[in-house]
């Protein structure tokens, strides 16, 4: 099996059996099949779409809340309820420990190759079995780039199937904050550590994801929900799903305290949904060490798309959040808003 990092034709990794990715493809084909039940009910195609990213947010909370997964649970289905989707869900589907899945049943056949599509040079992970489950991600070749130089072809695809079972459905969890902001607060403010981010779109060397067993070799520091925070200059961007948030405004309000108590500085810039009546952003604009919040208007400024590595005009009003225990600090505020355009 030809692994290499650099590559002169189409393929990288050659077809052929890889046991070390069978295990992650049966997590993958897991939530794949959780996620996409609907596809066998008679739904339109607006209910099918709702459902699934329903499913997928309930993934995302199952794995950030380890502790409270039946909450997120009986709250997924009381959302489904309202929804008036009363169908059966597998929940037995997920194991108790969903990080450990069971042993492959089946061969996996594996191929990663360079490829143009739609004019885009993108590098294509492949993965089948003989009854043709097929797992299939276009990483934009930039981004496959960044990656390789952090470690091998095959732990690039096992994140990939990681991550694509859990967010598939909801692609917007990769969006974030333009190139431009990043600079800004990276050349101006100090940016030191990034929350909620994934190797798929992470701009920092010291950053916070969701799978620290996949993520560790890019630089990832684990979940920003359980992990210590240091004192330092944080950038965060939570999924816009309001338990995550309010457990972030509840972890980044304690971690300034703790701060201000050791005598130590620090500060947080975040980039929210602008929803003035969710108790996740009531905590953090009511909060004393409120410094900055700007209203970004809607289609009046850009987000990034970093799996499509493309700037997109946001259709919706966004929020920027500056908290921080250090007073002295100033904060140009037309000059954060012209880093959105």
């Amino acid at each position: 099996m030809n692994t290499a990092k650099h590559f002169n034709s189409v393929d990288i990794m050659e077809k052929s059996f890889s046991a070390v990715l069978g295990e992650e493809y049966e997590r993958w084909l897991q939530n794949y099949r959780f996620i996409y039940t609907a596809n066998k009910q008679k739904m339109s195609r607006f209910q099918s779409y709702e459902y699934n990213g329903m499913l997928s947010r309930f993934l995302l909370g199952w794995h950030n809340h380890p502790e409270h997964r039946e909450q997120v649970k009986n709250k997924a289905i009381a959302e489904l309820s309202e929804k008036n989707m009363n169908f059966p869900i597998p929940f037995k589907l997920l194991e108790d420990n969903p990080t450990v899945p069971s042993k492959p049943s089946l061969p996996v056949y594996i191929r990663v190759s360079k490829q143009l599509l739609k004019d885009n040079l993108v590098v294509l992970f492949e993965a089948w079995t003989p009854k043709k489950y097929n797992f299939r991600f276009e990483l934009p070749y930039s981004l496959y780039a960044k990656l390789i130089k952090y470690t091998s072809v095959e732990n690039i695809f096992k994140m990939l199937m990681r991550y694509d079972g859990v967010l598939a459905a909801t692609s917007g969890q990769f969006w974030g904050m333009p190139e431009k902001t990043w600079e800004l607060l990276i050349t101006k403010y100090g940016a030191e550590y990034e929350g909620f981010a994934s190797p798929l779109n992470f701009n920092l060397n010291k950053f916070f994801s969701l799978f620290l067993d996949t993520d560790e070799v890019f630089g990832s520091l684990g979940n920003f929900l359980t992990a210590e925070l240091k004192p330092g200059v944080y950038v965060a961007n939570p999924p816009y799903i309001e338990s995550i948030m309010l457990l972030a405004s509840h972890k980044i309000l304690e971690t300034l305290e703790h701060s201000t108590a050791v005598g130590s500085k620090t500060t947080f810039f975040m980039l929210l949904p602008h929803w003035l009546d969710a108790p996740s952003i009531q905590n953090l604009i009511e909060s004393k060490y409120l410094q900055v919040s700007i209203t970004l208007q809607k289609k009046k400024h850009l987000i990034r798309n970093y799996t499509q590595n493309i700037n997109m005009v946001a259709n919706f009003e966004n929020l920027i959040v500056i908290l921080s225990n250090n007073p002295e600090e100033k904060y140009n505020v037309e000059e954060l808003k012209q880093s959105f355009l």
